[in-house]
């Protein structure tokens, strides 16, 4: 955010340039969820949020504060589409009526949700996006308590918590397969990205100045034909042919 207010771009890289190890205990996930929502919570009522840095142009304070409106969201619509049918079926208290009006509204308010929330370039990865809504409703209670406990903090009613690590226990067996994997996938994907910009290369060469690349390619093989380029000898430390 930093870079952005200073005039720098940003260019997304696809590469993973490192792994990480992922809580296996329910409640080591719902602690490592509750420290990421104080963390977002923290910085969106302090003084650096980015809603109000005027350097920011307005898409970006809208994206960095995108995290924290998410757990916002999340809290207010778990709670909500979990107490109106409670409060209809055990209380007699209906707070929503079905009307037309209800029915147009909540059928665009749901395919809006639908299409926007489960949106994937890959349809292998719509399996992740509804395993991520569903861990979203079941942690909504650990978000809003985490929302309070941080409000309280700031407010001066309770301590500011410290850093709890997340205990993260992986087998070595599993650590070291998932690192050979990764380690493939970079390699893999640096030797296409290298190949791929290779050859737009020769392609942009070739369409600038066709007759450029045929002088070039005939004045190396009349070298090596005659002998003008020497091998390289690992034993001189040098090589003749520069």
């Amino acid at each position: 955010m930093e870079l952005k207010m200073a005039g720098f771009n940003g260019r997304y890289l696809p590469e993973y340039l490192a792994i990480g190890e992922a809580p296996e205990e329910v409640r080591a996930v719902t602690r490592q969820r509750s420290r990421w929502t104080k963390g977002h919570m923290q910085v969106f009522f302090s003084r650096k949020c980015p809603l109000f840095n005027a350097r920011l142009p307005l898409i970006h304070k809208i994206l960095y504060t995108n995290g924290t409106w998410a757990y916002f969201a999340t809290v207010l619509t778990s709670l909500t589409f979990t107490m109106v049918p409670f409060s209809s079926l055990v209380f007699g208290y209906h707070p929503v009526t079905f009307s037309r009006e209800f029915t147009i509204a909540s059928t665009l308010y749901l395919v809006c949700g639908a299409l926007l929330g489960g949106f994937v370039r890959r349809p292998t990865h719509s399996r992740g996006m509804w395993l991520s809504g569903i861990s979203n409703n079941l942690l909504a209670f650990t978000y809003a308590k985490a929302v309070i406990n941080t409000l309280l903090s700031i407010i001066g009613f309770k301590e500011k918590a410290g850093f709890k690590a997340t205990v993260k226990k992986v087998a070595p067996i599993v650590k070291a397969v998932v690192a050979k994997v990764a380690e493939m996938s970079m390699t893999v994907g640096r030797a296409l990205s290298s190949a791929w910009n290779a050859s737009m290369t020769a392609v942009g060469t070739r369409s600038r100045s066709p007759s450029l690349g045929r002088r070039i390619t005939g004045s190396m093989e009349g070298g090596l034909l005659r002998g003008d380029h020497k091998p390289y000898e690992p034993s001189s430390g040098t090589n003749p042919g520069n």
